[in-house]
């Protein structure tokens, strides 16, 4: 052990100083990406989970027509820990002055604090005191710019009233804003009875359970006893509030492991050049009485004692940058502290750890058992010969062989240059597909569930209201669409009935096909990896307390609920008799036309009062997943492509010889930085054949598996597109001869004496 010490202490001291940066780099570089992507799954989570326990463990919230309702349903509940005190509320659209109102509910709270279980936070301001105050939604609040002092308009019922803004908060009744509404803004006594005069509204309160007590199991069997009453439960909101962290984190963390592969090939490439560039060190060692095992475990200590500090740093910067990536939470509540984890400093610190041991292993065993007179010879014998043979019998020019040449002279080194840049190629085409599916996701609202622009809430005057669509010039389309309360396996499931307008629902079906008759449904992944049926299945479920049965014809992109939704014709719920309620309607817009707008006319032709909204832009949302996705492919190419050069230099630096004896046969500098170029390319070119299938199945992997999370589930992405293909493989043999040129440029520039003196 000693004998390791010595000769570590002593390598490390004459060390060049570029290579142990080197080292020390990739270690953060992968230590950072996956530190930051498993925090994020651990803090976010554990952040929710403080505040449900500080508001009373709200785990089910229950809404009824009134306080007397809430009261006698849930006394009877023998689950039931604790109940908060119910508040009323009001349907209503709250917006800026202008602009388009934003579902909502305002709900009376006069007293906040003394609602017990569900009470809500405040985040930003106090609490409104007044007839002309309110307290908004903290997620809107930041996703709209409203700030405190500012002035929002709430219309029920067609009836506009002024309030001014003296606090932010948030409840966990639903997640938040933009991905879930209604929004909840919260005013005292006085403001509320001005908005809702006549006292309509209905009554929500929050309740706790006994421990052991299955939140969803519960909200289903009230559902199915009171088919009356609407129920969320807090798994629910949960699940809600942490996809679009989980996804981003989940991104991160693979890109990590993409950089940790790459530079665990770097530094095998790293390791064997310093091997021979040690030969006769490694010779002289050895005739002194060092034996293999001790100069093996010597240069893997070496590597490992140099890559510690990069992995403490890299676990420094994941803690830093794990906040920043809490997307939809940090927004809401803030940038949480950084959480310095030891057990993520053992976990991810110590498999970068680990893995660049083993990358060194193989190179540092290579060395320890050569032969003493091998290891003093002053060059090491070329390998490759039978595949140059080969490619010297096939047509081309000079410089084509004797670039080939270059590239094959290490063959060892030239694979492991060859597989970093493979491997950048995977992580560089699976960021592009990625950014092309959060495109498609976030820029057409038919992808996660929502094929129209513009939704009309609930008219009793079906006729009054297509008549208005007709008369619209930019509205292309519009079907109905109503939601019906469904119990399953006692469990509540999103229903949707719809029926054809002026047109058939426009919703995306990945499998199967569209529901056809009535008996026919189409359901999400979410659905189907809930209760695991499939396509050709016939579901048995209970619709306000009917019994029916439908069979499942296609699954379709969704992501509300994550997908556990089902879809079905009214007319299946009309045959058994079951009263679906007042239609709601989907309306479809010209490509050329401003939604907000269109919605602004139609509202005006309809009676006051009709709950009409355009559906926003979303528009850069997809940012916080790109910008780190985006990052860490550059990171990932960067060290390949620096691990190429570093092998072309290498290589360069031991044909110097052979370079002067071909400029003194009358080869140009320009000639020889075509055979460098033509060596990189080769490089470049056969890492982008065979990268490029590679980062086709690992993005479709990727993909399907995101795809999974948010709830559109596997599939909905084909094979990739040619011209991508072609640009990345191109990019890919240009970077390489790029690459290449620069790394012989110190050699050619050298005298032709001295190159023939090299050896």
């Amino acid at each position: 052990m000693r004998a390791v010490a010595t000769l570590v202490a002593d390598r490390l001291q004459s060390a060049r100083r570029a290579g142990l940066l080197l080292l020390a780099t990739v270690a953060m570089l992968a230590t950072a990406s996956m530190v930051a992507g498993l925090s994020v799954l651990t803090t976010a989570g554990d952040r929710l989970d403080t505040i449900h326990t500080e508001q009373g463990r709200p785990d089910v919230v229950v809404y009824t027509d009134t306080a007397e309702e809430f009261r006698s349903i849930l006394d009877s509940e023998d689950r039931v820990a604790a109940v908060g005190k119910p508040s009323r509320a009001i349907a209503a659209d709250v917006g800026v002055a202008g602009s388009q109102g934003v579902n909502s509910m305002i709900i009376e709270a006069a007293d906040p604090e003394s609602v017990g279980v569900g009470a809500p936070r405040l985040l930003e301001g106090r609490w409104a005191r007044g007839p002309d105050e309110i307290v908004i939604d903290r997620s809107w609040a930041v996703d709209s710019g409203v700030g405190l002092g500012d002035r929002v308009e709430v219309e029920i019922d067609g009836a506009v009233t002024g309030l001014a803004v003296v606090g932010t908060a948030i409840d966990l009744g639903d997640c938040s804003y933009p991905n879930c509404d209604p929004l909840r803004h919260f005013v005292d006594t006085a403001a509320f009875g001005r908005l809702n005069p006549t006292g309509d509204g209905f009554t929500r309160g929050f309740v706790s359970l006994e421990p052991g007590v299955v939140d969803e199991d519960f909200a289903s069997s009230l559902l199915s006893r009171h088919p009356g009453i609407s129920v969320q439960s807090w798994s629910d909101t949960r699940a809600d509030l942490l996809i679009v962290a989980q996804v981003s984190s989940y991104f991160v963390t693979g890109m990590g492991v993409f950089v940790l592969l790459a530079s665990s090939v770097v530094v095998a490439g790293a390791a064997i050049a310093a091997v021979v560039a040690r030969r006769r060190e490694i010779g002289l060692m050895k005739a002194m009485g060092a034996i293999p095992l001790q100069m093996a475990a010597a240069i893997v200590v070496e590597h490992v004692v140099v890559a510690v500090p990069g992995v403490l740093v890299g676990w420094l910067l994941g803690s830093w940058l794990a906040p920043s990536l809490e997307v939809g939470l940090v927004e809401v509540l803030g940038r949480s502290s950084v959480d310095l984890q030891p057990a993520l400093l053992m976990s991810a610190g110590g498999a970068v750890l680990v893995v660049l041991a083993v990358a060194t292993a193989w190179p540092a065993g290579r060395a320890a058992r050569l032969s003493t007179v091998s290891a003093l010879r002053d060059a090491p014998t070329t390998h490759g010969g039978r595949i140059q043979r080969l490619l010297d019998r096939m047509p081309g020019s000079p410089t084509l062989h004797l670039g080939t040449r270059f590239a094959l002279a290490r063959p060892l080194r030239t694979i492991l240059a060859g597989l970093a840049l493979i491997l950048a190629t995977v992580a560089v085409y699976a960021t592009w597909s990625t950014i092309g599916a959060a495109n498609t996701i976030f820029g057409d609202t038919a992808y996660s569930g929502d094929p129209w622009d513009i939704a009309i809430g609930p008219g009793r005057d079906a006729e009054l209201v297509e008549a208005a669509l007709r008369s619209e010039p930019a509205v292309t389309g519009w079907f109905r669409d109503r939601a019906v309360p469904v119990v399953l396996a006692d469990q509540k499931v999103t229903t949707r009935a719809t029926s054809a307008g002026s047109v058939e629902p426009g919703y995306v079906i990945i499998e199967g096909r569209a529901p056809a008759r009535p008996g026919e449904a189409v359901v999400g992944w979410g659905f189907i990896d809930a209760f695991g049926y499939g396509l050709g299945d016939r579901v048995p479920f209970e619709a306000r307390g009917t019994p029916m049965t439908v069979e499942i014809v296609g699954r379709y992109a969704e992501t509300e609920d994550t997908g556990r939704v089902l879809l079905t014709p009214i007319e299946t719920f009309e045959a058994a008799g079951v009263e679906v309620g007042i239609p709601s309607w989907r309306v479809s817009v010209d490509s050329g036309s401003d939604r907000a707008e269109v919605a602004a006319r139609l509202a005006g032709a309809l009676p006051e009062g009709t709950d009409i909204f355009a559906i926003e832009s979303a528009e850069g949302r997809a940012d916080p997943v790109i910008f780190p996705l985006l990052a860490l492919a550059a990171i990932t190419v960067v060290v390949a492509l620096g691990n190429l050069a570093a092998t072309m230099a290498s290589t360069a630096g031991e044909r110097l010889r052979q370079a002067g004896v071909l400029r003194a046969l009358g080869v140009s500098t320009r000639g020889l930085l075509a055979e460098a170029a033509v060596a990189g390319a080769v490089v470049g070119g056969a890492a982008a054949v065979v990268g490029l299938p590679l980062g086709f199945a690992a993005s479709g992997l990727l993909l399907d598996s995101v795809m999974g999370l948010i709830g559109i589930g596997p599939g909905l992405f084909g094979p990739p597109v040619a011209g991508p293909v072609l640009v990345l493989f191109t990019v890919g043999v240009a970077l390489g001869a790029v690459v290449g040129v620069v790394a012989a440029l110190p050699m050619v520039r050298k005298p032709t004496s001295i190159l023939l003196r090299a050896e």
